[in-house]
């Protein structure tokens, strides 16, 4: 490894101590890779260790201590560079993943970077828009972290889905998810048991660290 992959693997290993998240092998070395291919293509915002440690991974991490000890398969809409999904495979090794993105370079470099920190025989990368995935296990949890605004992600649902069609929805949201909410209360065009869902969803709050600000899992 050159001084300068030395120095980054260093600074992923202190940006994780520094947020409260223990430093693993395999999630240093997601967040080098992922910030190596991000030097060549737009897969991430963050643009150093700390960035990814704080606004991103921490992000993960805190939705996961909020669920833990589920092990229902994830399914990731809109993975990008696997978050949340490779991290949730990272936190929990017994619990079979799903990355669904529709962008095919991005759905190859979440291969590359599954494939080079072992976890090829536990996630699945699926190259195609969500609502053309078939044989998806019929007990997964659908995870949306960035995909769509609210009221957006409840029409795209209720265009394209049955309300019973998809199991327990975990959506990562900010702290505006109230004012969401209503939007979806006003909104016409969206199945009655689509917007039954989301109306009677429940919320869990948790907190950034560094005062980075609130997030709330959504489940719906």
């Amino acid at each position: 490894m050159s001084p300068v992959g030395s120095l980054r693997i260093q600074l992923c290993v202190d940006a994780l101590r520094r947020v409260g998240i223990p430093p693993t092998e395999k999630l240093v070395r997601y967040m080098d890779l992922l910030l190596d291919w991000n030097e060549k293509i737009n897969v991430t915002g963050a643009k150093s260790p700390r960035e990814l440690a704080l606004k991103h991974i921490a992000d993960v991490y805190g939705a996961w201590q909020a669920l833990r000890g589920r092990e229902k398969p994830v399914v990731d809409i809109g993975s990008g560079g696997g978050l949340p999904g490779l991290v949730l495979a990272i936190l929990s090794p017994r619990r079979p993943v799903y990355l669904v993105e529709r962008r095919i370079k991005k759905a190859k470099i979440t291969v590359e970077i599954a494939e080079a920190i072992g976890l090829v025989d536990q996630v699945k990368v699926i190259g195609q828009p969500f609502e053309e995935v078939e044989g998806l296990p019929p007990d997964a949890e659908f995870w949306f972290r960035g995909f769509l605004p609210g009221e957006k992600l409840a029409k795209y649902l209720s265009d394209r889905f049955r309300e019973d069609q998809l199991g327990s929805i975990v959506l990562m949201k900010g702290p505006a998810w109230p004012q969401e909410l209503d939007a979806i209360a006003d909104m016409k065009g969206i199945g009655r048991g689509w917007k039954e869902r989301f109306l009677s969803s429940s919320t869990i709050p948790y907190e950034l660290p560094e005062g980075a600000g609130t997030r709330v899992l959504v489940l719906v």
